[in-house]
């Protein structure tokens, strides 16, 4: 039974990755990389808007409950895999980046939080 739990999470999650995808390409941003997989973590999403390169965490999320629903070790992994994606795509040395939240409620319930944690240390490798 636990296994059929986790397979249902995944697939509420990929599902919500999707509805994301589709909302952020109707307010003008390119998506880019989808499941970004790095040496030290995965990113859900990048995308571009602009000169600006967009890391995106998406939370998929029945109850209304979002407290605590991205840990501090979670933002250091994304940060952490943010710059292993721009050591290896180096024509993106030059842009702003910005780390955001999406968290999915339903299809039509959906949270976008732009800038959702800075990284005060980030610097461009």
């Amino acid at each position: 039974m636990g296994n059929k739990n986790k397979s249902k999470a995944y697939n509420y999650g990929k599902y919500a990755e999707y509805i994301v995808c589709i909302f952020l390409s109707l307010k003008g941003y390119r998506i880019i990389e989808v499941r970004c997989k790095t040496k030290v973590g995965e990113i859900d999403l990048v995308a571009i808007r602009k000169n600006t390169l967009i890391f995106i965490e998406v939370k998929a999320r029945k109850d209304k409950n979002i407290d605590e629903v991205l840990l501090k070790q979670q933002m250091q992994r994304i940060i952490n895999a943010s710059s292993f994606f721009i050591i290896k795509n180096k024509k993106f040395a030059n842009y702003s980046v910005r780390f955001d939240l999406v968290i999915v409620r339903s299809f039509f319930s959906l949270s976008h939080i732009k800038n959702a944690w800075e990284n005060n240390e980030y610097t461009h490798i």
